[in-house]
C-alpha cells in the first residue's frame, strides 16, 4: 500500500475534527459517546498502519533540493 503525505494528513484531519466535534456536543447520549469513541479507537489503528505505509510525494518534490543542468542545488 502507497499513500502520499497529502492523503495521509487530510484522513488524519477529518479524524481530528470527529474528535473535536465530539467535544462539543452538550448532553451526549451514553451509548452514543461509547459508540463513537470505540470508532475513533478503530479508525486510529487504521491511521497508524495508513501512516507506515506513507510514501514521498515524487511530484512535490519533497525532501529534494532543486537541480539546475544536473548539479544538485547545496
Amino acid at each position: 500500500m502507497k499513500v502520499s503525505k497529502d492523503v495521509y494528513r487530510q484522513m488524519n484531519k477529518g479524524y481530528n475534527q470527529i474528535f473535536d466535534g465530539l467535544q462539543e456536543i452538550e448532553d451526549i447520549d451514553v451509548e452514543v459517546s461509547r459508540a463513537v469513541n470505540y470508532a475513533l479507537n478503530i479508525l486510529d489503528s487504521a491511521l497508524d498502519e495508513i501512516k507506515a505505509s506513507v510514501v514521498e510525494d515524487e511530484a512535490s518534490g519533497e525532501g529534494r533540493k532543486p537541480e539546475i543542468n544536473g548539479f544538485h542545488l547545496v
